[in-house]
């Protein structure tokens, strides 16, 4: 689906999981219908595969909503 999408941007951040502040990627993205959004990978997971399955996955929420 990454042809519905493109990433604009990335930030290290931290995310709260279990109580536990852990360092996160937030990648940025804006689809070709003009919504930007994003998604936010923990570091322990980060790669081009997973960033991809995630922002299809918002993409899709977003494209769904927006055909309402």
């Amino acid at each position: 689906m990454a042809d519905n999408w493109q990433v604009t941007g990335q930030r290290e951040t931290t995310t709260l999981i279990d109580g536990v502040f852990t360092p996160a990627m937030q990648v940025m993205f804006k689809t070709h219908s003009g919504v930007a959004g994003s998604v936010l990978i923990p570091m322990s997971k980060y790669s081009a595969a997973n960033a991809k399955a995630a922002i299809d996955q918002r993409v899709s929420d977003i494209e769904d909503v927006n055909a309402l």
